[in-house]
């Protein structure tokens, strides 16, 4: 995927008219190419493991909230492609795993631990991405505790139609993306750098680089 990457940086740098960075190009580049494939996968994924509808809804709830909160990532986006590839697959199955009886009683919690959470970190700084703005830190927060709202409505809609398992599924997506701002979720995403950090990794990096 990086030497895929760098390949077209390269090629568009070449041929544009434009000044462009070619580290940049690779670099938006290597993620939309690694995000595409990471979603192809999980549909794949989801429809052989009949969880489609489950998976999709948890990996939107997630990513909407994200974009706006931000969350810990793994140290290489391998890593952290191979962490979604495993994390939301195994949410999706909980769907069905979860009793739909104490919805309510999900309903609360989910609010309660995001809604505290995007209070206090929302949104979440990166080491390439560091939001110093005060004013526009300040619309990502109010525009992540929106969403949140809005997302907890939509699963308590889901619920009164019926419609228990993707419901579940939303709240599951609320509650992932909530965890990756907190210690807890930086220990779980430094989990899988710690566990993929062994030469099969590396060499595949080597290989493309």
């Amino acid at each position: 995927m990086n030497s895929l990457a760098r390949n077209l940086g390269r090629l568009i740098a070449a041929n544009s008219t434009s000044h462009h960075d070619e580290d940049v190009l690779r670099y938006g580049l290597e993620v939309f190419l690694g995000g595409f494939l990471q979603f192809l996968l999980l549909i794949v994924i989801g429809w052989s493991l009949r969880l489609l509808p489950e998976l999709l809804t948890v990996l939107v709830s997630f990513s909407l909230f994200r974009r706006l909160a931000g969350g810990a990532h793994c140290n290489t986006y391998l890593v952290c492609t191979i962490a979604g590839l495993i994390s939301f697959p195994i949410l999706a199955y909980l769907c069905h795993v979860i009793s739909y009886q104490y919805f309510e009683a999900y309903l609360l919690i989910v609010a309660s631990f995001s809604l505290v959470t995007v209070y206090f970190k929302a949104p979440l700084d990166t080491e390439t991405k560091p939001v110093k703005d005060s004013q526009k830190r300040l619309r990502l927060k109010i525009s992540a505790a929106c969403l949140v709202v809005f997302l907890l409505i939509a699963a308590q809609y889901c619920h009164w139609v019926g419609q228990d398992l993707i419901a579940i599924a939303i709240l599951l997506g609320i509650f992932y993306q909530t965890l990756t701002m907190t210690r807890l979720g930086a220990i779980y995403m430094r989990f899988y750098d710690f566990i993929l950090s062994n030469r099969w990794v590396n060499n595949l990096g080597k290989e493309e680089t």
